[in-house]
């Protein structure tokens, strides 16, 4: 997502309704917050609390990493 941001913005000029259809409708759906939610709530209460808290950590900062680089690449 940071990636087609990152071109969108700094590289290409794409129409508003293009860069919102890209990042949030058809990426969105690919990651859903949901799906996460369901995850996170499966480990913690059926696997292991300490795995889950783990995994809901991990997941958001490596997401910012992500995002953060995807988007200067996007600038390049």
């Amino acid at each position: 997502m940071g990636l087609i941001l990152g071109f969108s913005i700094n590289k290409i000029n794409l129409p508003q309704e293009v860069k919102l259809f890209l990042t949030f409708d058809f990426l969105g759906g690919l990651t859903t917050f949901s799906t996460f939610g369901f995850e996170v709530y499966h480990l913690i209460r059926e696997v292991n609390t300490y795995l889950g808290i783990l995994y809901l950590g991990l997941e958001c900062i490596f997401c910012l990493i992500f995002t953060y680089l995807g988007y200067q690449i996007g600038k390049i």
